[in-house]
């Protein structure tokens, strides 16, 4: 079969005759030239993976009488067909191709047949696989993907695509922020005793208790916001 402008070695003759029978590689001859019509591949490339629609392009060289019919066969099935009129002359068609894998090749009107080629139509189905800090509200936000096809692509798109997860803080952050919170309970619990015991206040000591109670209130309220934003 001549492709791509070459037709490989399937018998042999012994010149000396020897009479032994050959059992060797036939790949261990040269090729021989069977046209003048020559096929560059340029995308896609053999035995790649791409999304849909697929770019087909390839190089036609001839010198054969032209013009040329050069059908672009995908899966057995004629998907395009160019009429080389000079040369060289480009092949580019896009096609729309099912999932999963295709074989393809071009043949021209001279009887020559390019080198069959494969490839596979996949798409990604990216999943969250890891999470950053946990931050904001006791989430975390997705900052690493998978991609349960393995198709092999890169991902290039934006996290923030992906759902948050929740979370818990930290130990070491957790337990300041409960330290915190039970030492302003003594300290209330003090002051609470303190206000009662005391028989009579004078209006400067009661003046101190309304500040104090004002000033554990507000830490009181940094430290539950602190817990809420894991801060």
């Amino acid at each position: 079969m001549c492709e791509d402008g070459e037709q490989e070695c399937n018998a042999v003759t012994d010149e000396n005759v020897c009479g032994d029978s050959y059992a060797g590689n036939y790949s261990e001859f040269t090729p021989q030239n069977c046209s003048d019509t020559q096929y560059t591949f340029y995308t896609p490339a053999n035995a790649s993976t791409h999304t849909s629609p697929v770019l087909f392009n390839v190089t036609i060289t001839s010198n054969s009488s032209l013009p040329l019919n050069c059908d672009l066969q995908v899966d057995a099935a004629t998907e395009a067909t160019n009429i080389i009129s000079s040369s060289p002359s480009t092949f580019a068609h896009l096609l729309n191709l099912s999932i999963g894998a295709h074989s393809w090749y071009v043949n021209c009107s001279d009887a020559t047949t390019s080198a069959t080629r494969t490839l596979t139509v996949c798409v990604a189905n990216y999943t969250c696989s890891g999470y950053g800090a946990c931050a904001e509200n006791l989430t975390a936000a997705c900052n690493a993907v998978m991609d349960e096809n393995t198709c092999g692509y890169t991902y290039t798109g934006d996290y923030t695509e992906f759902s948050r997860a929740p979370c818990t803080l930290p130990p070491t952050q957790a337990s300041i922020t409960m330290s915190t919170m039970i030492f302003l309970l003594v300290i209330l619990f003090f002051l609470y005793m303190a206000d009662s015991l005391l028989p009579t206040k004078s209006p400067q000591v009661k003046e101190l208790f309304r500040y104090a109670y004002v000033i554990l209130l507000v830490i009181g309220i940094i430290a539950v916001i602190g817990m809420a934003f894991g801060v």
